[in-house]
């Protein structure tokens, strides 16, 4: 078991890239702006409505 966890980090931590640039960043929105922008619509409409939990001091309550 230790080597099977020690192996997956392992793998976890090589398998790490570098992060991408601003510019690669850039060029990934302006190719998938029509997709930002359903999520945008999705998340202003589901702000519209009372969703079913509040989070008051730190804490979730379900209403």
């Amino acid at each position: 078991m230790k080597r099977l966890v020690i192996l997956l980090l392992s793998f976890l931590t090589l398998g790490c890239e570098n992060p991408p640039s601003f510019q690669e960043m850039k060029s990934s929105f302006k190719q998938n702006k029509h997709t930002f922008s359903e999520l945008q619509i999705y998340v202003c409409e589901m702000g519209k409505v009372e969703q079913p939990f509040r989070n008051c001091d730190g804490s979730f309550f379900i209403a």
